[in-house]
């Protein structure tokens, strides 16, 4: 109701104005009568006034200096001067005093109406437009941490009672991140203006602010009980989705008449909201969620990753199995960065410098919202490692290899063994037979057998050694065994391939 105090020195004035005037009829009450300037006063620091009817001739003080009081102790209060005097220099001063108007006696009902009619509904507007810009600026301070201002204008809003809600779009990380600036701006325009809307049409009075990209906080005169709060609140969002075309989650507070409370119901609210990912409805109140605390997950899970990095298995599998059983535990996105994030500080540190690991930068929680998006940062980091890890193992093999080689190729002419060439390398036998057939696709001796029928073919081109003598050159004691495995790999005797070189040669020479 928009509370009316009346001062006059004439009884009889007060009573006409509080029976003929219909205040009821628009919403408005006579909350008391005064006599002049000092009782009202009195009664302005008891009750709440929000339009002050004065005579301007009254002993002790007069309606003037009430004026003066008003404008200066109480700013917020309007104020309708009246007088039995036509002088100017009366409503020069009552203008200056910030009096809404000067009427003279004897007053006409229905201007005086429909003036009230009018201050009220500036009254309204001006609240809601204050109230809406103090919330705004204090839900901003909290959302930068900053330590709230014991404001008095604050606080008196706040005393008429609030309710936080907090609102974030489902899967923005997929449905939302990949648009552009513009794009992202309008759906966020359309996202607090439909809620507001939805609320305003109910009779609510609300403003909000973005705390973050996906994170918005409403402030509402939401005075309905709990149940009744859900169900308004299930109703709205389902418009807001149709309208936006995103599906809305929706975190509300208790309602509190206490402006002190306000940091707390920020922080259970912004708390809460982390709780959408695991639970059923898109519509919950925040204490109705348990507050969330750090978790530690199970040993096995650093087992199980240990295992991966030895023996490269699929990492996907052990992701999947880490992210189950954080759906089932009902951990948040906070937590699970937390988690993740330190073991990849532990396994990958060797690394950190030379790759980019999404978990090892600043994950905004409110933008990779669901276990689905999270789960997928991990496995870009598992699949950057052990990538990463696959190529250093295999330069390291090829450097290996690239000395194995080169060794087998200074010592083919000796009696050399596999187990000789791994000694030389610093790797087991197992290992180096391993090693050789990845690399070069044969077994130890195919290529032995390989670079020593190389550099015979060599020596029979441009030597005139005996073929037993090339044989013996080449690491062959045995002479038939020589010709059995040159055969073998050109498919001619060594005489054959002597006998065809120097024709070719003879030819090459008479073509001359």
């Amino acid at each position: 109701m928009f509370k009316v105090l009346l001062v006059d020195d004439e009884q009889i004035i007060c009573k006409g104005l509080r029976q003929t005037v219909p205040w009821e009829d628009f919403g408005a009450e006579v909350i008391g009568e005064a006599y002049d300037g000092e009782e009202a006063l009195e009664i302005i620091e008891r009750m709440e006034v929000n339009l002050v009817i004065s005579d301007v001739k009254m002993p002790v003080m007069d309606g003037l200096k009430l004026a003066e009081q008003i404008a200066n102790r109480y700013p917020y209060i309007r104020m309708i001067i009246i007088s039995g005097y036509d002088e100017f220099n009366y409503a020069k001063r009552a203008l200056k005093y910030r009096v809404r108007d000067y009427l003279l006696k004897p007053v006409d009902i229905d201007e005086l109406l429909k003036l009230v009619k009018t201050i009220k509904n500036e009254d309204e507007q001006e609240k809601q437009q204050g109230w809406e810009y103090s919330i705004s600026q204090s839900l901003t301070s909290l959302a930068m941490k900053h330590v709230l201002e014991k404001r008095d204008s604050t606080n008196r809003l706040l005393m008429k009672g609030y309710r936080l809600i907090g609102s974030e779009i489902k899967e923005y990380a997929r449905e939302i991140h990949p648009l552009s600036d513009e794009e992202k701006n309008y759906i966020k325009q359309q996202w607090v203006q439909q809620l507001e809307i939805e609320l305003v049409k109910k009779g609510i009075y609300c403003t909000s602010v973005f705390i973050s990209k996906n994170r918005l906080i409403t402030c509402s005169k939401l005075n309905l009980d709990d149940n009744q709060t859900l169900s308004v609140l299930n109703e709205a969002i389902l418009v807001v989705n149709k309208k936006i075309g995103y599906e809305l989650n929706i975190c509300f507070s208790a309602y509190s008449e206490s402006a002190s409370e306000l940091p707390n119901l920020f922080k259970i609210t912004n708390n809460g909201m982390q709780a959408h990912p695991f639970t059923e409805e898109n519509v919950y109140k925040s204490n109705e969620v348990a507050i969330l605390s750090e978790k530690a997950a199970p040993d096995f899970f650093e087992h199980q990753f240990k295992k991966i990095d030895e023996v490269s298995e699929d990492f996907i599998p052990f992701s999947n199995s880490l992210f189950q059983y954080f759906r089932e535990n009902h951990w948040s996105m906070k937590e699970i960065v937390g988690y993740l994030k330190a073991m990849e500080e532990k396994h990958f540190k060797e690394f950190m410098d030379i790759l980019h690991f999404n978990l090892l930068h600043q994950i905004e929680v409110d933008i990779y919202n669901s276990y689905d998006q999270m789960e997928r940062l991990f496995l870009e980091d598992l699949q950057e490692y052990f990538t990463y890890r696959k190529t250093l193992a295999h330069s390291s093999q090829q450097t290996l290899a690239k000395q194995a080689t080169i060794y087998m190729n200074e010592h083919f002419s000796s009696d050399i063994k596999a187990t000789e060439v791994a000694d030389a390398i610093n790797v087991s036998a197992n290992y180096f037979s391993q090693l050789i057939k990845q690399e070069t696709g044969q077994h130890f001796n195919d290529y032995l057998h390989a670079i020593r029928i190389n550099n015979a073919k060599i020596l029979l081109k441009e030597t005139p050694y005996h073929i037993f003598e090339i044989a013996e050159m080449v690491g062959y004691k045995d002479y038939k065994y020589f010709v059995h495995i040159f055969k073998k790999l050109t498919n001619i005797t060594p005489t054959q391939y002597r006998n065809m070189k120097i024709s070719n040669a003879s030819v090459e020479v008479m073509g001359k």
